[in-house]
């Protein structure tokens, strides 16, 4: 039998999926008890939350057969967020329909925010196929992630003049 048409194959997406939940909700849940200042419980929930991730990414490399790599990762993350924008726009037709204009609003606003993200991953993948990420056609402005350092240029420097961080700790500046 072909392991990806078992039941185990699917038993392990579902656990995939179940400890991708455990994790966000865990993170939630210590977040919450930080603010209790109930610091022993946040750091146990910390504790599980990270756990639940390092299962995750376990059954992740069993699912695709090692590890995606970032362009992969971009283009999973690309097709999600897409299908999380028009999971909410029906949610909030739906909830338009029963009467709850305050939940389609809620819904609405979080399909942008997909449809935003959706936007940020599609460019930066152009950018990766290009290679782009750190040097484009036309001068602009290079943001150092590390201390903030702004300098312009048709390329991010090799490395910060100011931290020392390398060219990877720099993005191009846009402005909104």
């Amino acid at each position: 039998m072909d392991f990806r048409q078992s039941q185990t194959f699917r038993n392990i997406e579902a656990a995939y999926q179940v400890e991708l939940e455990a994790n966000g909700k865990y993170s939630l849940f210590a977040k919450r008890a930080g603010q209790e200042e109930l610091i022993e419980i946040s750091l146990l929930f910390d504790t599980v939350s990270r756990n639940e991730l390092f299962i995750s990414e376990r059954l992740r490399s069993i699912i695709h057969a090692g590890q995606p790599d970032t362009l992969q990762n971009l283009i999973e993350a690309r097709d999600s967020v897409l299908m999380e924008s028009n999971l909410y726009r029906e949610f909030a037709r739906t909830a338009i329909d029963e009467g709850y204009t305050e939940y389609a609003s809620l819904f609405s606003g979080i399909a942008n925010i997909m449809l935003s993200h959706h936007n940020s991953f599609e460019n930066i993948i152009k950018d990766a196929e290009r290679n782009e990420l750190f040097c484009k056609p036309q001068e602009g402005l290079w943001l150092c992630l590390g201390c903030g350092n702004i300098l312009s240029g048709l390329c991010a420097p090799d490395r910060c003049p100011i931290c020392g961080y390398p060219q990877s700790y720099y993005e191009l500046l846009q402005f909104i």
